[in-house]
């Protein structure tokens, strides 16, 4: 008659775990698609080095380098372009977690938590876009080793 209404404890946790789990849900698409935007834009950028060395490549072919070299070359570079961006990943993510946890908190709440890096998580992640910018070379190494050098040759 009073309008109101007991809950359980854990009735309470289950429902606001609910809630934080269907806002997070949202989090985690976006990160799906920043993580698909990122591949294409690594995908991007090495087709684009490819096309900008297409004579460079080309002349490579010419003096002798088979498509295997080639291929290999371009996803060497990939591997280092995944490794550099995981290691910034890294480097950035510590550093905003860090503000976040120890200066955001603290003057927009009035607290703040113990700091514990999830060091599998972090490791498995890393390996796996440094895996996925190799991936996303592929097709470019496949672009760049197919360049018929007696073309990009008499081109010039």
């Amino acid at each position: 008659p009073y309008g109101i209404t007991i809950a359980r404890n854990a009735d309470l946790r289950r429902f606001s775990m609910t809630i934080f789990d269907r806002t997070f849900a949202i989090t985690w698409a976006l990160e799906a698609v920043a993580i698909l935007v990122a591949v294409l834009g690594a995908a991007n950028s090495l087709l684009a080095l490819v096309l900008d060395r297409r004579r460079s490549l080309g002349l490579l072919r010419y003096l002798g380098a088979s498509t295997g070299q080639i291929r290999g070359l371009i996803l060497t570079e990939a591997a280092f372009l995944g490794g550099f961006a995981a290691i910034a990943g890294l480097a950035l993510g510590l550093a905003l977690s860090l503000l976040l946890i120890f200066v955001v908190n603290k003057q927009s709440f009035g607290w703040t938590i113990q700091f514990h890096p999830p060091a599998g998580l972090l490791a498995g992640a890393l390996l796996l876009i440094w895996a996925v910018t190799v991936l996303a070379g592929l097709y470019p190494a496949r672009v760049a080793s197919r360049l018929n050098p007696i073309d990009v040759i008499h081109e010039e």
